[in-house]
């Protein structure tokens, strides 16, 4: 995660769905050596600051569960 020309750079599809859900606009997401690289607009360096709201909130705990779950199946 950096800021960058008011833009932030997130690998980390979780904490980007949390940004969408508090009205940050994706500029762009792609996929680069099974990365993902996701890039939203942040003129006045926000974003940064929700990393902490992220970490203690529900959604994170979620998300921490639904990969849980993904590398259960995988194993399988």
């Amino acid at each position: 995660m950096s800021p960058e020309n008011g833009l932030f750079i997130t690998h980390d599809l979780g904490f980007a769905a949390f940004l969408k859900l508090h009205a940050f606009e994706l500029v762009s997401a792609r996929k680069d050596n099974g990365l993902f690289i996701f890039e939203f607009s942040d003129p006045e360096s926000k974003a940064i600051d929700l990393r902490l709201t992220y970490i203690n909130s529900e959604f994170a705990k979620f998300d921490s569960e639904v990969k849980g779950l993904k590398k259960l199946i995988s194993v399988s």
